[in-house]
């Protein structure tokens, strides 16, 4: 229970956390996962609240494409631009209607959202039902 609370990986830092996670995804998938981190968000210090909150919403979102979305390929960008960190995540699964979203009895996007909100932070989602998904999260630094 306790690493589920705070991933081990956390404690080495954010990105590193993250690279061990795609790392993990992609021996354990047959879906294509591309990683693409700024040499600023490399740099950057986040805060454990930050760190834990970015992982687990970054984590949430992957599991989602693999699990859920049938994505043969999810794009992955994560960098700073006018203090804000940026995530942009694109994959060419069978997409979702944001009606099933709100009516989803999951915590799965619940958690997303309640963890982006706690961060002061913003979300977009863009998808339609057999088309794309891409979500855009912008987190104030």
């Amino acid at each position: 229970i306790s690493h589920n609370l705070m991933p081990e990986a956390l404690n080495f830092g954010l990105i590193k956390a993250v690279e061990d996670l795609f790392h993990k995804l992609r021996s354990n998938s047959q879906t294509k996962i591309t990683l693409s981190i700024s040499d600023e968000t490399r740099s950057h210090s986040f805060s454990s609240q930050q760190s834990l909150s970015l992982y687990r919403i970054i984590q949430e979102i992957l599991g989602n494409a693999i699990k859920h979305a049938d994505a043969s390929l999810i794009q992955f960008q994560l960098y700073i631009e006018n203090s804000q960190l940026i995530m942009n995540i694109a994959d060419n699964g069978k997409g979702v209607s944001k009606t099933i979203l709100q009516d989803s009895r999951g915590l799965g996007w619940k958690n997303i959202t309640a963890r982006v909100n706690l961060l002061g932070g913003t979300m977009k989602l863009q998808s339609e039902p057999s088309k794309e998904t891409k979500i855009n999260i912008l987190i104030p630094l």
